[in-house]
């Protein structure tokens, strides 16, 4: 079962990685940490484009978003295996 809540530590804000996303890229960062699938060891299986749904944005509007956290080292994805993983969720 899902953890129905889940602690995001406030010093987010003050980390140059994230203060530096855009407000869609922080928007797409905060989903990922929060959403209903990722697992305890921060990955999950999921699609870009689902998760654009899932916001009702564009696919392409998502994945610039998505490629911000992606190029810092936040995010992890794998298209092929629909894999997303965020290395310091731990």
């Amino acid at each position: 079962m899902a953890a129905k809540y889940r602690k995001i530590d406030t010093r987010i804000w003050n980390d140059a990685k994230f203060s530096n996303l855009s407000d869609k890229g922080k928007l797409v960062f905060l989903m990922l940490l929060t959403h209903p699938n990722m697992t305890a060891l921060g990955a999950m299986r999921a699609s870009l484009a689902g998760l654009a749904e899932e916001l009702g944005w564009l696919p392409e509007a998502f994945r610039e978003a998505f490629r911000e956290a992606l190029a810092k080292g936040m995010v992890e994805h794998d298209q092929k295996a629909c894999l997303i993983a965020l290395p310091n969720f731990v």
